[in-house]
């Protein structure tokens, strides 16, 4: 049954599909709005295409994530179209994984999420996808050595995918194993030096790893280009504050701000940057922010290094707690 599987008849629908799966998969901004217009005019062609629903649930969950939009705007996007991919097709396995996703993410659901993410490697076992997004949510709650054995089966199924790929990096760094998040971030970074993703993980494993001259030439590079990424923006700042350049590091802060003025800049970064800077109240604040908009971000809190400086703080297992994290 699933090897004969028709997700669509009409044969347009499925290649306005593919389209929109080639322009996701490149992250920046504008191609990920381009694949969603892809995937909806593949459901103008077939109304009852739910893996058509299914990638547009994905893309608005990975939106707040660069942070393209605020979790508050992209969110009801992706639940309302995970949910109707599910009133189409209740086994599809794409749209479990992006429903439990978006319960972890936004609803900070773990339990409810865990089970969509068992769900969907239930019904698509050699899914990457559903091995990735699972790999991510264990990750999230410091399931150190099962996040990794699934986001590498992850990449093992599909080893080509540039974010895949990437996030592995993230996810050695997240586990506490620092050099082999290095060792990835670099794979990923000579095939394809222009993606966001890659470019991220390099500068994150560099800060890691100490290496914040690495950092902040890679950092510097990405930003002359393209100013208001958000991502690059504070692996710098972060690279700034940890090597003693208190002047460039409230420097990237001033730049948040500049950009909070016409578009949503996630707190978590600017609270990562005063923690490095020793600035406990001012990063906590933030933080409280974060909170208040339910911010990407914030699914790191538990794992990821850049936090370090916060851990021994009442405040960070505060916050912790009322995200239900374990602590």
């Amino acid at each position: 049954q699933k090897l004969a599987k028709k997700y669509t008849d009409n044969n347009e629908a499925y290649q306005l599909y593919l389209k929109g799966r080639f322009h996701f998969a490149k992250r920046t901004k504008e191609d990920i709005l381009k694949g969603i217009e892809y995937f909806q005019q593949a459901i103008k062609l077939d109304p009852n295409f739910a893996l058509a629903y299914a990638s547009i649930a994905e893309s608005y969950n990975a939106i707040p994530s660069y942070p393209y939009l605020s979790s508050k705007e992209a969110s009801p996007q992706a639940k309302a179209a995970a949910t109707r991919a599910l009133e189409i097709d209740p086994n599809l396995s794409e749209a479990h994984s992006a429903l439990g996703a978006y319960l972890g993410n936004y609803e900070w659901n773990w339990t409810e999420a865990e089970r969509e993410h068992k769900r969907a490697i239930e019904l698509s076992p050699n899914s990457s996808i559903a091995h990735f997004r699972y790999g991510q949510h264990l990750s999230t709650l410091g399931r150190k050595d099962e996040s990794i054995a699934e986001v590498k089966r992850a990449v093992y199924l599909e080893p080509l995918s540039l974010i895949t790929g990437a996030n592995l990096a993230g996810t050695y760094l997240n586990a506490g194993q620092k050099e082999m998040g290095l060792e990835q971030a670099k794979k990923i970074y000579d095939l394809e030096p222009n993606f966001i993703g890659g470019r991220f993980w390099l500068g994150a494993s560099y800060n890691a790893n100490g290496m914040y001259a690495e950092t902040i030439a890679i950092g510097e590079e990405s930003l002359k280009s393209d100013p208001k990424n958000q991502l690059m923006l504070f692996v710098a700042g972060y690279a700034y504050a940890k090597s003693g350049r208190r002047q460039e590091a409230e420097e990237i802060v001033k730049r948040f701000r500049e950009i909070e003025k016409t578009q949503y800049v996630s707190s978590c970064f600017i609270a990562s940057i005063y923690g490095a800077l020793g600035e406990k109240d001012k990063a906590f604040a933030e933080l409280e922010k974060a909170l208040q908009n339910r911010d990407w971000e914030l699914s790191r809190l538990k794992v990821a290094p850049s936090w370090e400086p916060l851990r021994d703080d009442p405040r960070y297992k505060d916050l912790l707690k009322r995200m239900g994290l374990p602590e």
